[in-house]
């Protein structure tokens, strides 16, 4: 049986942070520097950052295009993210994407909930409706900006 040598492995760090070249042949480019990027922009801070406000766009609604509602309620049971939520006596039907003090937090409304109405997920009772749900016109969560895909070409040595 034939036994290869023991080769060790070296690893070796470099900041990313030498900005765009496109010029330099990349034999001679310093460690860090960017070939070829996408959705990446420089950061103020040094290095690279994803791109701020890139947008996916696929032929459907864009995230920073739905509207978001708050929906008054007491809320008893338990929920989770992308759950439809359901007014017994009204038949509105909505997403759940966040709730907070005051109830939930919701997209994709079909209508007006009625107050007093239970909420249901399920066909399980999660809530209780305080109000008629009404357009929220705070900043839109973080979480509805589109995942970027970033791809770094960078030169080590």
């Amino acid at each position: 049986m034939l036994i290869l040598p023991y080769v060790p492995v070296k690893t070796d760090y470099f900041a990313l942070g030498g900005g765009l070249d496109l010029e330099t042949p990349p034999i001679v480019m310093k460690p860090g520097v960017l070939r070829e990027g996408l959705n990446v922009e420089c950061s103020v801070n040094g290095g690279y950052d994803r791109s701020g406000g890139y947008e996916c766009f696929d032929g459907r609604t864009a995230p920073t295009a739905a509207v978001f509602e708050q929906l008054p309620a007491t809320i008893t049971g338990s929920w989770a993210w992308g759950n439809t939520v359901t007014g017994v006596t009204s038949g509105e039907t909505a997403t759940i994407v966040s709730s907070n003090a005051t109830g939930f937090i919701i997209t994709q409304s079909s209508g007006a909930f009625t107050s007093g109405e239970n909420l249901q997920i399920a066909a399980a009772t999660v809530a209780v409706c305080t109000a008629t749900n009404t357009p929220v016109v705070t900043q839109l969560p973080c979480w509805v900006r589109s995942t970027k895909t970033c791809l770094l070409t960078c030169t080590a040595r």
